[in-house]
């Protein structure tokens, strides 16, 4: 009877260790999961807060690039504005070229 008590007392030690060691398995399993699950949720936050940064850089380049754009069109038509009055298309007459002009007309009314 000895023996047996004796066993069944190192029997029940070795299921307690077990339990014991099961349930130490079980929460480190579950701490690892929830470890696991805050890090997913921290990454997804953080791509979300990336993307919206992400988009708002590209909304600011986009007008940045179009204010730069019609700044660049008005300056390009001020400079031609102020080309085409300087230089206009058709040359000015020289002094000759007048004087010929008015003899021209001039012999244009004797003939009439």
């Amino acid at each position: 009877m000895f023996k047996e008590n004796r066993k069944r007392k190192v029997n029940t030690k070795k299921k307690t260790r077990t339990r014991r060691r099961s349930t130490l398995f079980f929460l480190i399993i579950k701490k690892r999961l929830n470890l696991e699950n805050q890090q997913k949720e921290e990454l997804s936050k953080y791509n979300e807060l990336s993307d919206e940064a992400y988009d708002n850089l590209n909304y600011k380049f986009s007008e940045a690039e179009k204010n730069l754009r019609d700044q660049q069109n008005k300056e390009m038509n001020y400079t031609i504005e102020l080309f085409n009055k300087e230089y206009p298309e058709a040359p000015k007459a020289s002094a000759e070229l007048l004087n010929y002009n008015k003899i021209l007309e001039n012999l244009k009314k004797q003939r009439e």
